[in-house]
């Protein structure tokens, strides 16, 4: 069943849910929008409504969940964030030790902390906390939660948060990789690349392939698909896993919560950012010309 089906019963549960307050139910619903990979406003405006009940009552994997799916589909649930950031809610989720996923929960608030803009919290306490509790455990976190923390760093960084015991960060140079998890990777397959980069150059955009750059104080740095440091520009490649879904399909729609952190970072950073989705890079006569064309109208801006 596709979201533009799917969708509409989604959203029309989630008011019923939120005031009946049913978390089960929205832990489920929860997790099929993220599965979606489909923006759902009208289940955050419902989530947002019962952002007190959310805040105050339901237990760590519930608000985690919720945090996480918020972070990464880039909703903005200002209500939810407001109630959650507050220090009696975040210290009672984070006090109950024998919570269903404790440190997995603690790694994804952490991260959706940050990609959502609230690293800063409380006087960053929040994520300092969450940090704690799951660099704690790490050695049994998940694969996906791992790399979250790795982003963490960053991002963290970025913000001037101090995080405990956070690795010491990576030298920025062609080849060298970033902190980023696999799927933000940025860095288009060779065939697509090689295209990518012709274009490029063919546009007058002389450029480094598969680098990092510097986006925080102490030299932290993200993985970027092409670069040029004398222009001070990245060209982002957004492959699939990277946007939502649209019109298209899956991987067709707007970036999703952690590229558009991520593209924040690096335009903080003093970066100028091109983003190319990965449906506009063909390798035949008529899509290389069109890419070139494209590319031309932007790099002479």
């Amino acid at each position: 069943m596709y979201p533009a089906t799917l969708l509409p019963a989604i959203e029309l549960r989630a008011s019923k849910f939120t005031k009946s307050r049913d978390a089960l139910a929205l832990k489920n619903l929860i997790k099929a929008v993220r599965l979606l990979r489909a923006e759902a406003p009208r289940l955050f405006e419902a989530l947002d409504e019962e952002a007190g009940w959310l805040a105050g009552e339901c237990d760590l994997y519930t608000v985690g969940s919720i945090a996480e799916a918020a972070g990464e589909l880039g909703a903005g649930a200002p209500a939810f964030w407001e109630a959650l950031c507050r220090r009696e809610s975040f210290e009672r989720l984070l006090s109950d030790e024998s919570a269903e996923g404790y440190e997995e929960y603690a790694a994804k608030l952490a991260w959706a902390l940050c990609v959502s803009g609230n690293a800063g919290a409380c006087g960053g306490e929040f994520l300092a906390r969450a940090w704690e509790i799951a660099k704690g455990g790490e050695e049994g976190l998940s694969e996906e939660a791992q790399g979250q923390m790795a982003e963490v760093e960053v991002f963290a960084a970025a913000a001037g948060a101090e995080l405990k015991n956070a690795s010491p960060p990576a030298p920025a140079s062609p080849g060298v990789p970033g902190i980023v998890r696999a799927e933000l990777a940025a860095w288009p397959p060779k065939a697509r690349a090689d295209v990518l980069s012709a274009a490029l150059t063919e546009a007058g955009f002389e450029h480094a392939r598969r680098g990092s750059v510097p986006v925080s104080g102490d030299g932290r740095c993200l993985k970027v698909s092409m670069f040029s440091e004398e222009k001070m520009a990245v060209v982002d490649f957004l492959g699939p896993g990277r946007l939502l879904w649209g019109k298209g399909g899956a991987g067709t729609g707007s970036e999703d919560g952690a590229t558009k952190r991520r593209q924040a970072l690096l335009r903080d950073a003093g970066w100028t950012v091109l983003s190319v989705p990965h449906w506009r890079v063909k390798s035949d006569e008529e899509g290389f010309d069109n890419l070139l064309d494209w590319l031309q109208e932007r790099i002479d801006k």
